[in-house]
């Protein structure tokens, strides 16, 4: 254990930088605290780039004492993963025990519950986008990271989800969590109990043996959260006795056989497919059993979680094909069909939904109106669509060009976002050049209609004057 603190030297950042960034640990740059001690936000000095960061200052009385600290500090800096959060550094002097991570812009995710107004801005695409991500943060700590056959967090709990300024869900507060080491594989360890109330398994309190499904269990009560819009320690809008239940799982094992319904957030419940619903609902439920043996691995709670995310931007993508095919006429002088298909060109994740037939689908419905308006104003109606649609696709194109050039893509983007990036532009542009050749079949036609038009007119004109 030594020598690994030892290799750790490289992350050992000064008191005198730390107080500096902190200005002194002011109590205005506090963002979190608890029985651990106080999170802070501070910038640190060119040395490091400047960079905003999240400050751990743990307490002398907390939970944490030096060897736990030691032991959170060789752990995390193993830890890579982009639904982890990313350590930066730490500070022992003067007998400090302080962390720095990464700094992530939109808090935790207990503060959007906490709010109403905030969770109500998070949409139940968004809701289910971080469910799947603390899943994957989750499932990379059981698979063992870095030199610990896997690590057990025992502390899953919303506070602990934090949202970047991307809205990604990255798992922070590795202060309670166990690891079994290549020596000790075992995937139970006998130990005392520790977690945050209501969102500890009841089968960890009642055996003392903590097992990688109690930490399935906390995330399954994270996932009703996410579902329900409310904190597991604050339930509310649902039934008549919210008053006489101090937990939201108590309700969630109420109205879950026969009416389930009520615990969709009314904030999404005109967002959510029932298919989607019924996809994660099953899942959320099976990860609260009270038989650990019945939970799902997180590999299934991920598949699952995908598959109601799958379903529901498919019905998403439907429903917005079905109200672009109609002649939804002008707003303002702009062509309403042009302007709803860009604002999806904007969401990749529509386009990731439907793979290459987004974009088929999208030029058949060009194909289409004509076919069945043709020569009447529907035909003006989807060329304007279509000339407005290149001329917003290009002058985009132009833009994120420019930025490109003067702004690079950050070394820390993950390879296949950055393959996916690249996937998406060249869909794009594969969609602008076939719009393009749709506007010149188009005008070629409207062309040759003219030339008849004008041929007959000409014949007519001769026959006048030779009368």
């Amino acid at each position: 254990m030594a020598s690994s603190w030892l290799n750790l030297e490289n992350y050992s950042i000064p008191l005198e930088e730390i107080n500096l960034a902190t200005d002194n640990f002011n109590p205005q740059r506090c963002i979190g605290g608890g029985g651990f001690g106080y999170v802070y936000r501070g910038q640190l000095s060119k040395h490091w780039q400047d960079r905003i960061v999240a400050i751990k200052r743990l307490a002398k009385d907390s939970y944490q004492g030096e060897r736990e600290f030691r032991n959170e500090v060789e752990k995390i800096s193993g830890f890579y993963h982009e639904n982890i959060i990313s350590f930066l550094g730490y500070c022992d002097e003067d007998n400090e025990m302080i962390i720095v991570y990464e700094y992530a812009t939109n808090g935790s995710l207990d503060h959007h519950l906490k709010d109403q107004n905030k969770m109500c801005c998070i949409t139940w695409i968004q809701r289910l986008k971080i469910s799947l991500e603390a899943a994957s943060g989750l499932n990379y700590l059981h698979a063992g990271p870095g030199e610990h056959k896997s690590v057990i967090h025992r502390d899953i709990k919303s506070a602990n989800i934090l949202l970047d300024d991307n809205m990604v869900a990255k798992i922070c507060d590795f202060g309670l969590s166990r690891s079994g080491t290549k020596s000790h594989p075992s995937s139970h360890i006998y130990t005392k109990v520790a977690g945050t109330q209501y969102y500890i398994d009841p089968t960890y309190i009642e055996s003392r043996i903590l097992r990688k499904e109690s930490d399935i269990y906390s995330l399954g009560v994270v996932l009703f959260e996410m579902l329900t819009g409310m904190l597991v320690y604050r339930p509310s809008r649902i039934g008549e006795d919210n008053t006489k239940t101090d937990s939201l799982i108590k309700l969630v094992r109420k109205y879950y056989p026969k009416e389930p319904d009520r615990l969709i957030d009314p904030c999404i419940k005109d967002q959510i497919s029932s298919r989607s619903f019924d996809t994660f609902k099953k899942i959320a439920w099976q990860c609260i059993s009270y038989d650990f043996k019945k939970r799902p691995t997180l590999d299934m709670v991920m598949k699952r979680i995908q598959e109601a995310l799958d379903i529901q931007l498919q019905e998403n993508v439907s429903a917005h094909f079905e109200r672009i095919g109609k002649d939804n006429g002008f707003n303002h002088g702009k062509p309403v069909a042009a302007f709803t298909i860009y604002k999806l060109l904007l969401h990749p994740n529509y386009i990731e939904a439907e793979k290459t037939k987004f974009f088929e689908r999208l030029l058949q419905i060009f194909v289409t109106a004509d076919k069945y308006q043709i020569s009447n104003r529907g035909t003006e109606y989807w060329l304007s669509c279509a000339s407005n649609l290149l001329f917003l696709i290009q002058r985009s194109l132009k833009l994120d060009a420019a930025s490109s050039v003067q702004e690079p893509p950050p070394s820390t983007l993950a390879e296949d976002e950055i393959v996916e990036q690249v996937q998406v532009r060249n869909q794009v542009l594969h969609f602008k050049d076939q719009l393009t050749k749709y506007l010149e079949y188009m005008c070629n036609i409207i062309f040759d209609d003219m030339k008849k038009e004008l041929r007959l007119l000409l014949a007519l004109a001769i026959q006048v004057l030779e009368f």
